[in-house]
């Protein structure tokens, strides 16, 4: 295989941060992954605010939260788990999540739904204010 076509496709994974090796986005785990990536994205602004390094940031706390989030219902649903692994995986997802510094309550990025039916339908939104 040439070197060229090594590298374009590692870009490509690279670049789409949804993606990851191994993990089927139509999977359970792969859902809640690219969920907790796209909501986390969006409470920081957007795609377009987001460096690569926060990027990273977020793909990282949400990896965190997913495992964390299996492994406690792992232990509710009565599998024998070392409550100490749980407890350290909380924590490191909670301060992934931290370092974000996303604020409580903080709007995601972009118009809200009266904002853009309005925006795409002025008639309808003339004829409701009438």
């Amino acid at each position: 295989m040439p070197l060229a076509a090594v590298s374009k496709g590692a870009s490509r994974i690279t670049n789409r941060p949804t993606k990851l090796a191994g993990i089927d986005n139509r999977s359970t785990d792969g859902r809640r992954r690219r969920d907790l990536i796209r909501c986390y994205v969006s409470a920081l602004g957007g795609p377009d605010k987001i460096s690569p390094a926060t990027m990273n940031d977020v793909t990282r706390a949400a990896d965190l939260v997913a495992l964390a989030e299996k492994k406690r219902a792992e232990g509710l649903r009565g599998v024998d788990i070392d409550l100490s692994d749980l407890i350290r995986l909380e924590g490191a997802a909670d301060r992934a999540v931290r370092r974000l510094a996303i604020k409580p309550g903080q709007k995601p990025a972009g118009p809200t739904l009266q904002e853009y039916l309005a925006a795409r339908y002025p008639a309808a939104a003339e004829a409701d204010e009438a």
